[in-house]
């Protein structure tokens, strides 16, 4: 009912589907401005190995999970982080 969550774009809502992290960002996000907290953070994704693998509509709320240090990156082993969205 608030829109947090709305399913997918073909009407279906994947109630057996696993959530992926960008997903859940987007609810986070989502719910943080209903509730009305400050979601003007962000952090630049450009530092994970994996950013090519971003959907677009996910990226300003991927930016702002990271800058609140609520979805971290997992090492790659090379000194670097993956953020497997």
């Amino acid at each position: 009912r608030q829109g947090i969550v709305n399913g997918y774009s073909n009407g279906s809502f994947g109630v057996d589907t696993d959530i992926t992290r960008e997903q859940i960002a987007k609810m986070l996000n989502i719910y943080a401005v209903y509730q009305k907290y400050d979601v003007s953070k962000e952090q630049s994704l450009h530092g994970f190995t994996d950013i090519n693998q971003l959907s677009p509509w996910a990226v300003d709320y991927l930016e702002w999970a990271t800058a609140v240090g609520m979805i971290n990156g997992k090492p790659n082993g090379v000194g670097r982080c993956r953020l497997f969205p």
